[in-house]
Order: C-alpha cells, then sequence, then structure tokens
C-alpha cells in the first residue's frame, strides 16, 4: 500500500488577546471601537517569520521581499518619537524586528484596486476590508471574510468615559485617595522617627563620659567635673519628648481609605473583608447583596462589551460559512453571567 499525505485546509475562527499597547482605534469612535471606521493593530516578527509569511496564501511574495531588502523599518509619530519608545515592548533588542500593521475598516475602492483586490459589482465607494502593511508597504489585502463587515475587536473598561474608547480603571478613580494615603503615611513616619526617642540637653562642663564618647549608650560611666561642689549633678541631663500626632494620622489614612472604596464603587467587603454585620444569615445575605451589586454592574458591563459581541461573531460565521444548513436560523446571544452566575456563586 502506498500512503499519501493529504493536506485539508480550513478556516476556522479563534480568539486571541491584543496587547493594548498594539492597538489603535479610530480617533473619532468615542468610546465604542466599533462606532469608528477602522483600526489598526500592530504586531512584531523576526526576519524569519516574515520570510515564511511569503508562503502563505494571500501575502505578496514580491512585497515581502523588497522589505527584507529594505530591512526593519519603525513607524515615528509627530515629534520624532517612535510608538515602540512608548509600549510595553520597548527595548534594544526590537530594533531586528519588523513591524506589521494590520487594519481593519473601510477602504477606498481605488486602494484595494490597486492591489489587485476582486470587488463586487456596485457603485459603494468604501469596503470593509484587512490590509496587512510592513515598511509602508502593503503585503496583504484582502475583503473581510464576514458579510456583517463588522470590527473583529471588543474591549472592555472598568468605567467609561464618553470622549475614550479605553475608559478608566481603579487606580484612575482613587488617585486622590491615594495621594491623601501617601501623604498621611509619609507624615506618620516622619513623626514617628522624631518622637521615637526623646531628645536630649546635656551640661557638657557638669560631667565628661568615661570612654571619651558623647554617645547614650547602657551602664556607661560618667565623670563629674564641676570645681563647684554645690552643682547638683541630676541637672547634668534633661529628655525633652515631642508631640506624637499618631492618632491623627491613622484617622486620615483610614478617611483615605473610606473615599478610595466610594470612588471606586469596590468596597472591602467585594474584596474578602468580612465587614461588621452580625454572624447570621440574614445580615450576612443583605451585606453580600449590597457589595455584589458593584460586581454585578462590572460582569453586565463586561457581557454587553464582551461577551455577547465576541459570541455574536461566532453565530455569524456559523450562519456565513457552517456547511451544516440544519444549524442556521434566526438566533440571539443572551448573556446571563451577571445574574445566573452571580446568583449560583451566592448561593
Amino acid at each position: 500500500s502506498v500512503q499519501i499525505l493529504e493536506v485539508l485546509e480550513k478556516k476556522t475562527p479563534a480568539s486571541v488577546r491584543v496587547d493594548p499597547w498594539n492597538f489603535f482605534p479610530d480617533s473619532t469612535c468615542s468610546d465604542n471601537v466599533h462606532q469608528g471606521s477602522g483600526c489598526w493593530e500592530r504586531e512584531y516578527k523576526s526576519p524569519r517569520q516574515l520570510r515564511d509569511l511569503a508562503k502563505v496564501g494571500g501575502y505578496l511574495k514580491g512585497q515581502i521581499v523588497e522589505c527584507l531588502r529594505e530591512g526593519p523599518q519603525h513607524y515615528t509619530a509627530e515629534g520624532g518619537i517612535s510608538i515602540r519608545d512608548r509600549s510595553a515592548e520597548a527595548s534594544a533588542y526590537d530594533d531586528a524586528r519588523y513591524e506589521l500593521w494590520t487594519y481593519t475598516g473601510d477602504a477606498d475602492r481605488d486602494d484595494l484596486e490597486s492591489v489587485d483586490v476582486m470587488l463586487p459589482g456596485g457603485e459603494l465607494d468604501s469596503h470593509s476590508a484587512i490590509v496587512v502593511m510592513c515598511n509602508n508597504r502593503v503585503i496583504k489585502a484582502i475583503l473581510n471574510p464576514m458579510d456583517t463587515g463588522g470590527l473583529p475587536y471588543d474591549v472592555f473598561v472598568y468605567e467609561r468615559l464618553d470622549y475614550s474608547p479605553w475608559g478608566v480603571g481603579i487606580p484612575y478613580l482613587m488617585q486622590y485617595a491615594q495621594r491623601t494615603l501617601n501623604a498621611a503615611w509619609r507624615a506618620l513616619l516622619d513623626n514617628m522617627a522624631v518622637t521615637a526617642g526623646g531628645q536630649i540637653v546635656m551640661d557638657r562642663t557638669v560631667i565628661v563620659p568615661a570612654d571619651g564618647k558623647w554617645v547614650i549608650t547602657r551602664n556607661k560611666i560618667w565623670w563629674a567635673v564641676s570645681d563647684n561642689g554645690n552643682t547638683d549633678i541630676r541637672h547634668a541631663f534633661n529628655t525633652f519628648e515631642f508631640a506624637s500626632h499618631q492618632a491623627e494620622f491613622e484617622n486620615v489614612i483610614r478617611l483615605a481609605m473610606q473615599f478610595a472604596d466610594e470612588e471606586t464603587s469596590l468596597p472591602q467587603i467585594a474584596q474578602g473583608n468580612q465587614g461588621t454585620a452580625s454572624d447570621n444569615v440574614g445580615s450576612m445575605t443583605m451585606l453580600m447583596n449590597s457589595a455584589n451589586t458593584v460586581l454585578r454592574r462590572l460582569v453586565k458591563n463586561f457581557d454587553d462589551t464582551i461577551t455577547r459581541p465576541h459570541i455574536r461573531r461566532y453565530y455569524d460565521w456559523n450562519m456565513q460559512y457552517n456547511p451544516k444548513e440544519e444549524i442556521k436560523g434566526d438566533f440571539e446571544c443572551d448573556a446571563r453571567g451577571s445574574t445566573a452566575l452571580m446568583v449560583r456563586d451566592q448561593q
């Protein structure tokens, strides 16, 4: 018998995480990336990885050869600052890698036709497409494989902003409480350093140390050197104490922590602190319901911005490409994490 290797190619959807430092949505998208005309994603490829892309269908081999001949070129923003210098991957070792920029969104008909993209008939001036660039050269250009033409990105933020798709997180919301807590803690440490011991005043004309060192140690011998026998040797030393304000600083720290809980809407009871409720079923149930209010809002926000649209794209893919006609129909993705899972966890 003869063994024959048969290679089967099958396109399947997949989910990946994109580093926020490598993701650049349309600046006009407001608080939702899907309202913009497109998104850019950056990734790095070594020369070998870029060379391997020439063997993948859809990539322009001639353009990749020119990129390899030119060497890596990195995009520089206005002001002469390279974007990679502000990213988490900025390193002296990155200079030998190529920057690949993948654009997903609306593209002009003339631009797509210039790279031999077959366009459907019609009078549309723009189409949803995916374009991959390296060294300002287009190395791949295809129409969006989804008929819906949507962007394949979902962004979750802790707190939304009307003018930014990035929103804000817990550190931003509690920044002023954190500054107050830091200042109070520094003041407490400074005050503790001053009040840890007494301030000693010494009359050097009355006594001298037997070992010649003016340092206070235990069981030390001092010589009385006063010529006047009426001098009270007990006046040679005197100690003064500065007032400790530890209680006041502790109150400021607790107040700052209270402000942080209120500003972030994430109380300590939701972080594992038992709180001050009575140890009975009714009190603990009310306490947990109050603490989980914020978590429910966050989970629902995650469902609305990640789970539902992400699963919807998998559904659209199956409706368009799955060969099983019996699974196709008009369905709606219903994300219930904020209700069912939270209640189940509490139970």
